[in-house]
């Protein structure tokens, strides 16, 4: 039931404009396994049979078991670590936690995303300063 409502929102959101492809093209899938696959959110539509959660959109159909579903979130990227278009993925930048504890600087994007766990972050490159969250 959890879920259903879940999509219904989803549903929602999509059709009064409140997530539009132009700003979020994918909707990323995560599997309680912790697997990743992503969909093009052009014409996307949805149906539930039984435990299969069944997506549709212009490149084709992918059915998923809703019960190994962990999330769904909506990207500006086919992957949850692409942070590139946020701020520079190949200068230097230092990552707080929240409560404004340096985690560290690392060479590029990609080096931080590797090494650090799930969770909330500041990225800053001493230019941009950015809130990434990781997962």
């Amino acid at each position: 039931m959890k879920k259903n409502v879940f999509f219904l929102l989803v549903g929602v959101m999509m059709a009064f404009g409140m997530v539009r492809a132009a700003e979020y093209p994918y909707l990323i899938f995560t599997g309680t396994d912790g697997t990743t696959t992503a969909v093009r959110v052009d014409g996307i539509a949805f149906s539930i049979n039984g435990n299969t959660l069944r997506v549709s959109n212009n490149e084709g159909t992918r059915d998923f078991t809703i019960a190994d579903l962990a999330s769904m979130t909506f990207s500006v990227a086919d992957t949850l670590t692409a942070i590139e278009g946020v701020m520079d993925s190949e200068c230097e930048v230092e990552v707080f936690s929240l409560s404004g504890v340096s985690m560290g600087r690392f060479g590029k994007i990609a080096d931080a995303v590797q090494s650090l766990p799930s969770g909330a972050y500041i990225f800053t490159n001493g230019r941009q300063t950015k809130k990434i969250v990781l997962q």
